[in-house]
């Protein structure tokens, strides 16, 4: 793994309360590598302001699942000895800096991103749509630029954004012939577009999916993984090969008993040479079990402690606040607020 040393930072939202087979496999896995290779601590915040721009998602619901996502976080092998893990509307710098690079930003420039054109596209453009789905880069731009990132880890779907968050930095620097901003870089995470849907292999698993069926959330029981893993699409053909295109169901089992393994594809095709279909599907099944089964009894021990939860929210609170108050300081500075 090469990644540029310096600083990480990363963030999850608690729009969904627990991450499902994809997200861990191709971004809480990686993070808890980063925490071991790199000089400083890695950043990794439970991005709440990010999810309001959920409609669906109720207050009640949004504070059970900031509490299960840091669980989540924990029971996966996120070490706060080693990474910052914090809330992130409890550091108010990111509010404040996503307002203040907002009076740099253009309208053209934010509506010209492919996620605000896939909402318009998807709702209409009498749809009403939400200002806060519009400035939610700027706000991701702020999240990354106040702890002088030098990288992120980012899956395709948001390079875009990482493209914006460079061109805010760039543009601040140049304007105010300053260096006040990293300008960060994008770690493309692989792993992250790997793990499809098992029930549409050609698409991304996610947990907004009607079929819950489609999707293995950490937290599933052992009888729900088999059942899951039982029902995925696959097709007729008896000898098991990997091509993602032309096989992309048998391609994703293959994908994710590799990945769970640490096992390259070829080893991985090795070990299922002699299978069929059907045995495939158990050693997955089993594969994910084994590997899912400590972390959700470390979930449910978190979860009946969250005092130790609130604890280690705070103290990441503390410790992030420290690094994002050093920056907004200089920015305010800078243009001339202080």
């Amino acid at each position: 793994m090469t990644v540029k040393l310096g600083r990480i930072f990363s963030g999850i939202q608690p729009s969904a309360a627990t991450p499902h087979l994809g997200n861990y496999i191709g971004a809480i896995k990686p993070w808890t590598q980063y925490q071991h290779i790199t000089p400083l601590k890695p950043i990794l915040s439970v991005v709440d302001l990010h999810a309001l721009t959920n409609p669906s998602l109720t207050p009640s619901k949004l504070r059970d699942n900031i509490f299960q996502m840091t669980a989540s976080l924990l029971a996966c092998g996120l070490d706060p000895q080693k990474c910052v893990i914090f809330q992130q509307s409890m550091v108010p710098h990111h509010s404040e800096l996503t307002w203040i690079l907002t009076c740099g930003c253009t309208l053209n420039r934010l509506q010209s991103l492919h996620a605000w054109r896939e909402k318009v596209k998807k709702l209409g453009k009498g749809a009403g749509l939400p200002l806060g789905v519009l400035m939610y880069p700027v706000l991701m731009a702020s999240d990354i630029l106040l702890y002088q990132t030098n990288t992120v880890p980012v899956g395709e779907d948001q390079v875009q954004h990482i493209e914006l968050a460079r061109d805010i930095a760039s543009g601040f620097n140049q304007k105010f012939n300053s260096h006040v901003f990293n300008i960060p870089e994008k770690l493309i995470q692989e792993e992250s577009n790997r793990i499809k849907s098992l029930r549409d292999p050609l698409a991304k698993m996610s947990k907004s999916d009607d079929n819950q069926f489609s999707y293995v959330t950490i937290l599933d029981e052992p009888d729900q993984i088999q059942a899951k893993v039982r029902k995925a699409v696959t097709d007729s053909n008896p000898v098991l090969t990997f091509d993602s295109e032309a096989r992309p169901g048998v391609s994703n089992l293959i994908n994710i008993l590799a990945s769970l393994k640490n096992q390259s594809i070829s080893d991985s095709l090795q070990e299922i040479e002699s299978m069929n279909t059907l045995q495939l599907k158990n050693l997955v099944s089993d594969t994910i079990v084994e590997h899912l089964n400590p972390i959700r009894k470390e979930h449910h021990l978190l979860m009946n402690d969250k005092a130790y939860l609130c604890t280690l929210l705070e103290d990441g609170r503390k410790e992030a606040a420290e690094i994002a108050e050093r920056t907004l300081k200089i920015v305010k500075q800078t243009i001339g607020l202080i």
